[in-house]
């Protein structure tokens, strides 16, 4: 570590040996500089506590140093709803799955609905859904957090999982947590009603009958107007056909 002092780093084993380690006690270094909380992400195992202030705070290292990342605009241009599968995937190789629901992307917004969620076998209960938190640009990049336990009941304690993807790229939003790969996997869109341009215009249409073993009765005529892919009907139209 370049520029740690050395009393922040007894600090911290002090803390950590005490057992404050949970997300809790971040306040503890809200004094800390960016840069000094980088150094200790730079280290090969830094310290739980450490990693989620880093994500909470939005704090992006590079070598022991903070970077500035551009933020990711919000965009509509995937805005719908998605059902989504929650999968860990192990050191190696093997993968289960522990949750599912529906994702919902409203502006580029994207959050976890309440209907139908579920997540099992793990140390967190199922409303820590409600901690996850993402966005989706115009190029279909994600990014978002989620605080999660991956582990079994009282193996580890619960992170912030960092989580990127792009949903042009296999529809994956991924992060780590300890030696485990945690996605969110975006399977299928559901209930997603879009419009289009594409035949905007205007078309003369007939309303017609055919009753059972009867003619073709004329019920009505007119115009439908297609404005970025919405139909209406002109006023001029005839309605029903008087008989």
């Amino acid at each position: 570590m370049k520029l740690l002092s050395y009393i922040n780093r007894l600090y911290i084993l002090l803390l950590l040996s005490i057992g404050v380690t949970s997300i809790s006690h971040a306040t503890l270094f809200d004094d800390w500089s960016d840069n000094q909380l980088c150094e200790w992400m730079d280290q090969p195992s830094p310290p739980g506590i450490i990693k989620n202030l880093v994500t909470k705070k939005r704090i992006h290292c590079s070598g022991g140093i903070a970077v500035i990342k551009v933020p990711i605009v919000p965009s509509n241009a995937f805005d719908g709803n998605y059902n989504f599968k929650l999968t860990l995937t192990n050191s190696d190789g093997s993968s289960w799955s522990p949750g599912y629901g529906l994702i919902e992307i409203t502006n580029g917004i994207v959050k976890v609905l309440n209907k139908g969620r579920k997540l099992k076998d793990v140390d967190s209960s199922t409303d820590k859904f409600d901690t996850f938190e993402a966005q989706i640009d115009k190029n279909g990049d994600f990014t978002g957090t989620f605080e999660f336990n991956a582990c079994g009941p009282g193996d580890c304690e619960e992170e912030i999982v960092v989580l990127e993807g792009n949903i042009n790229n296999d529809n994956k939003l991924s992060g780590s947590f300890l030696n485990k790969v945690v996605t969110f996997e975006l399977t299928k869109m559901i209930s997603k009603e879009e419009t289009s341009s594409a035949f905007d215009g205007s078309y003369s249409f007939t309303l017609n009958a055919l009753p059972p073993g009867g003619g073709i009765n004329g019920l009505g005529y007119g115009t439908l107007r297609i404005n970025n892919g919405k139909a209406t009907i002109s006023k001029d139209s005839q309605g029903m056909v008087k008989k």
